[in-house]
């Protein structure tokens, strides 16, 4: 399977997961992404055009985290929402639960 995390989604962007060839995926796939990451290539709302990307792959699964610690520095970085700030060990499971038994959305 395939566990996409924090992913470069801007169109903008050369070689972005979304202007990859990803509707040919046919593996389990899991997109996590925080609900507020303020990371310019990373924005929630283009990750949601991605999940329509993979409607084909059976089963996927968008997660969106929400909650954590206080996000500081560069909104890009480990120590902000992008980096799943203070719920690294959560995420971590989270990912760890959905490789053992996949799901769909």
């Amino acid at each position: 399977g395939l566990v996409l995390t924090s992913s470069i989604v801007a169109y903008k962007v050369d070689g972005a997961v979304p202007k990859q060839d990803i509707s040919a995926l046919r593996i389990p796939t899991l997109v996590v992404h925080h609900a507020k990451d303020a990371c310019w290539g990373c924005l929630p709302h283009e990750v949601r055009a991605l999940a329509r990307h993979l409607q084909q792959t059976r089963p996927h699964r968008l997660l969106f985290i929400e909650g954590g610690g206080t996000p500081q520095g560069d909104t890009c970085g480990a120590f902000h929402h992008h980096g799943y700030i203070g719920q690294e060990e959560e995420v971590v499971d989270r990912i760890a639960a959905w490789i053992l038994n996949p799901t769909e959305e």
